[in-house]
């Protein structure tokens, strides 16, 4: 009896997804983040959706955007630049070694026994395999990251405040760090992207009288002019 109700919620929370992504195709909003409680038949579906534009994209995000989003999760000024880097160090291809970063050598040399990717980062998950991350700051840093925009910046609509606050700050990390002869004030109009409604992350909890629940997690990617594939999973949890 548990395996079938299991199933049910299984297939109720699957049906959820891909209804709101029905909805998204049809008529694509501009909100931000939103929670929808449903209810079928005897189970109960909370959903969410949130638009994948409103959040740093760790294969572009520039450093002062990176640096400024690990003093909103709670890194002083020094950890932030240090984690930023090996962010960096960890998708670019070259050998150099930023300041308090690391490559091979430096992940050998600290007992890991993997050296730095030099490649994209393919899952926001993977974040946890950089040098110096921790479970903590890992866990702080995720529902804020994404690796499928490939956008230099931030669309500050559909962002959360968080995020909000760090394009804000990466602002004046520019401005701080620029001779005012060098200046050019649409390097922080780069910080923000006008991109939306073609990538989300969906959620849904199904919950039946008795409690037992189920969730799904889902990215998908949509395109709207297409009428054979309107829509790709780029993730399914």
């Amino acid at each position: 009896k548990n395996r079938i109700e299991q199933l049910k919620l299984g297939q109720a929370a699957e049906s959820a997804i891909l209804m709101s992504v029905a909805k998204k195709i049809n008529t694509p909003s501009l909100q931000i983040p939103n929670l929808v409680d449903n209810q079928f038949k005897d189970i109960s579906l909370s959903i969410s959706v949130q638009d994948e534009s409103g959040k740093v994209d760790l294969n572009t995000a520039p450093i002062e955007i990176l640096r400024s989003l690990m003093q909103e999760v709670g890194l002083d000024e020094e950890q932030s630049l240090l984690m930023a880097n090996v962010i960096l160090d960890w998708r670019d291809e070259d050998n150099l070694v930023r300041e308090g970063s690391a490559e091979d050598q430096g992940y050998f040399n600290a007992g890991y026994a993997y050296g730095s990717k030099d490649a994209d980062f393919e899952r926001a998950e993977e974040l946890q395999l950089v040098y110096g991350m921790n479970e903590e700051l890992y866990s702080a840093l995720l529902p804020y990251i994404t690796v499928h925009t490939y956008d230099f910046g931030v669309n500050v609509v559909v962002a959360s405040n968080l995020v909000r606050r760090a394009v804000e700050n990466a602002s004046s990390f520019l401005l701080q760090n620029s001779d005012e002869e060098d200046f050019d004030s649409e390097d922080i109009e780069e910080f923000t992207s006008l991109t939306q409604g073609y990538i989300y992350t969906f959620k849904v909890i199904a919950q039946n009288k008795s409690g037992m629940k189920q969730s799904l997690s889902a990215i998908i990617r949509i395109d709207r002019g297409n009428i054979y594939e309107p829509f790709t999973v780029l993730s399914w949890q």
